[in-house]
């Protein structure tokens, strides 16, 4: 049988003579209260040390995240691109965005075609990799992309943004969000009235420094007066992708694509990347404007658009002295063929061909840039005006540098092997 248990009670006296024992023993063995501060503070030390184990967990898992998404990117990008290659156009925009703006839809079909038809056999798999990821939207993300190897041979390494849709577990191409640009601002110049975004000023309000200038001197070159414009001409720099087109001005209105979507060199900052179309589109009107009254063969046409090019360039002050051109695809022609000749340049009979054969477009620009460097760049009125007033190579070459069209083409020749646009 099971005792009860017993309870023994303390009163009185009984009592006071064990607390005092007891606390006689507790002071014997040496121990003393915890002051309060110290508690405090070793409850600090442990909520900083929980902080700093969470904070860890989470930039680990931010890591892995942006690790993830970017392995996704890559992969939808080089799906894209074998896609593109094959010339899977329903394919590719199968794989956009459902919810995507269907205007953009369909340029991006066009725009893809056409690229796709200008690489012709040469249309590779380009090499990518994913630059900076700035999240513009719930689930979506503006992608640097840079193409070290393009998917054509004639193309420098270049960047470009663009914009992808989480869903699903996959990011998809879409339209960029337009209200993510910011309000619209102007400026205005004597000879231009700028309308652009909150998000593109700053490239903005670098070009504009320099734009009346460069206009100035485009039209000295030519000799033509270089007063302001009567009215302005006016700028419009905006994001949609479906308003952009080539950098010409259809009447006193020029439209380019943001410079932080546009497609640039690698190396080119968002100014550079806006000030190339900018000026490349005042080139051809002044030079267009210049010999509106001098027609010429159609013959030249591409030497007349090399020559615009070259002055574009010129008299950029945002672009530094290189003289590299896009030249893969006229080292290919050039090992198969040989460097080509004048003759070659001038049997493209058809204004626009040269937009079809790299090599040629390449040639001509670096043969701009020769007769620049040997003649001088004051002889540019002589070159675009003598279009108009010469048929042949030979007769060209005599009034701008006083040497036979041979003559001219050996150190046209020697010019590309001494840049390495063909093989030496």
């Amino acid at each position: 049988m099971i005792g009860a248990p017993s309870i023994n009670w303390y009163f009185g006296e009984e009592a006071r003579r064990r607390e005092e024992a007891l606390a006689a023993e507790l002071s014997d063995r040496g121990l003393r209260r915890v002051h309060p501060a110290t508690v405090m503070a070793v409850r600090a030390f442990v909520a900083a040390a929980l902080l700093v184990v969470l904070g860890a967990l989470v930039r680990e898992y931010l890591v892995w995240e942006t690790a993830r998404m970017r392995t996704l990117l890559t992969r939808s990008l080089q799906m894209d691109a074998w896609l593109w290659q094959q010339k899977d156009f329903p394919g590719l925009v199968a794989r956009l965005d459902p919810d995507a703006d269907p205007a953009w839809v369909r340029w991006y079909d066009r725009f893809q075609q056409g690229r796709r038809n200008w690489a012709a056999a040469d249309a590779r798999l380009p090499r990518v990799e994913i630059g900076e990821v700035e999240m513009v939207g719930r689930g979506v993300a503006l992608v640097e992309v840079r193409y070290l190897a393009p998917e054509t041979p004639d193309r420098l390494a270049y960047r470009e943004r663009q914009a992808y849709r989480h869903r699903a577990g996959e990011w998809l191409r879409t339209a960029p969000p337009l209200d993510w640009w910011g309000a619209e601002q102007t400026l205005e110049t004597p000879s231009f009235r700028f309308r652009y975004t909150e998000r593109d000023a700053a490239a903005v309000e670098a070009v504009v420094a320099a734009v009346d200038g460069a206009r100035a001197e485009m039209l000295a070159r030519l000799g033509l007066p270089t007063g302001p414009e009567p009215s302005p001409l006016e700028v419009m720099v905006q994001p949609d992708q479906t308003r952009a087109a080539a950098p010409v001005f259809s009447g006193r209105r020029l439209t380019l694509l943001s410079p932080h979507l546009a497609r640039s060199r690698l190396l080119d900052d968002e100014t550079q990347a806006l000030s190339r179309p900018l000026f490349l589109a005042l080139s051809r009107q002044i030079t267009r404007d210049a010999l509106a009254d001098h027609p010429f063969d159609p013959r030249w046409a591409g030497l007349f658009d090399a020559a615009q090019a070259w002055l574009a360039r010129d008299v950029n002050p945002f672009l530094p002295p290189d003289p590299k051109l896009e030249t893969g695809a006229l080292r290919q022609y050039a090992a198969r063929n040989g460097p080509p000749t004048l003759a070659d340049l001038h049997e493209l009979r058809y204004a626009g061909y040269y937009w079809w054969a790299g090599w040629a477009s390449t040639s001509m620009e670096a043969l701009v840039a020769y007769l620049m460097n040997t003649c001088g760049p004051d002889r540019f009125d002589d070159l675009v005006y003598g279009l108009s007033r010469y048929d042949a190579w030979e007769d060209l070459s005599q009034d701008l540098c006083g040497v036979s069209a041979a003559d001219l083409e050996q150190g046209w020749h020697d010019y590309l092997r001494q840049w390495d646009m063909v093989a030496r």
